[in-house]
């Protein structure tokens, strides 16, 4: 069971994929007007919401800055990583030297 408990199986380190609609109703929500600068996806999973950004704000990401993901599963932080630069790892456990996000972009899996 989720730890949310609504009636979904728990998959792999509770991986519950961000679902579309969600996804164009925070692109809306966003509009075109984005920070700019370093944003990050510490959650990635299988990197939807990070390609969805990509699409809606075009593949060369000038128009907001460097788009970066971490995913603490393995073969979903591969996938991601087709996408944008991604780390594999526990977020909290990732060191991330001198580098510091100016947007934390996450559907979080709790």
């Amino acid at each position: 069971m989720s730890s949310t408990n609504r009636g979904q199986p728990s998959l792999n380190h509770e991986f519950y994929a961000t679902p579309a609609w969600a996804l164009d109703r925070l692109l809306e929500e966003i509009g075109d007007d984005l920070p700019q600068g370093i944003w990050l996806e510490p959650t990635a999973g299988d990197g939807s919401l990070v390609r969805a950004l990509l699409v809606a704000h075009g593949e060369g990401r000038a128009d907001f800055g460097v788009l970066t993901a971490n995913e603490l599963d393995p073969e979903r932080a591969a996938t991601c990583g087709e996408s944008v630069p991604t780390t594999c790892g526990d977020f909290h456990d990732i060191d991330v030297g001198e580098r510091e996000a100016d947007v934390i972009i996450t559907n979080p899996h709790f």
